[in-house]
């Protein structure tokens, strides 16, 4: 495995966790216009596409440490609310932002 390839998965990473407002909307997500909408974490695509990153990532990037590599797992097979007809809530978000921030540290640490 590479600097490079844990370089970008280090900065994609970062950006899904850092680049979307952590807040929650006073507005149900749904009813947004979506260029409002898209900035938030409180987003079914916005677990979708952090599952989907954490997968690749896990394919090309050994994980050592097996309770982060299952909380890994969790998060790539979690299901948001938002599946189910409701609200995502604040609990989602911040299990989520956990285990990036977890991922974020050990690819520094990878990488030295």
């Amino acid at each position: 495995m590479s600097n490079e390839l844990i370089g970008k998965y280090w900065v994609l990473l970062r950006h899904q966790r850092h680049d979307y407002t952590d807040e929650q909307p006073e507005q149900d997500i749904r009813t947004m216009d979506r260029e409002e909408a898209c900035k938030y974490k409180y987003r079914g695509n916005w677990f979708s596409v952090v599952s989907s990153n954490l997968e690749l990532m896990k394919y090309f990037i050994k994980i050592d440490d097996k309770e982060l590599s299952d909380k890994i797992d969790t998060a790539i097979n979690y299901r948001p609310s938002s599946l189910t007809g409701k609200q995502i809530c604040k609990d989602e978000v911040d299990m989520m932002n956990a285990v990036l921030d977890e991922t974020i540290l050990c690819l520094e640490s990878i990488v030295g």
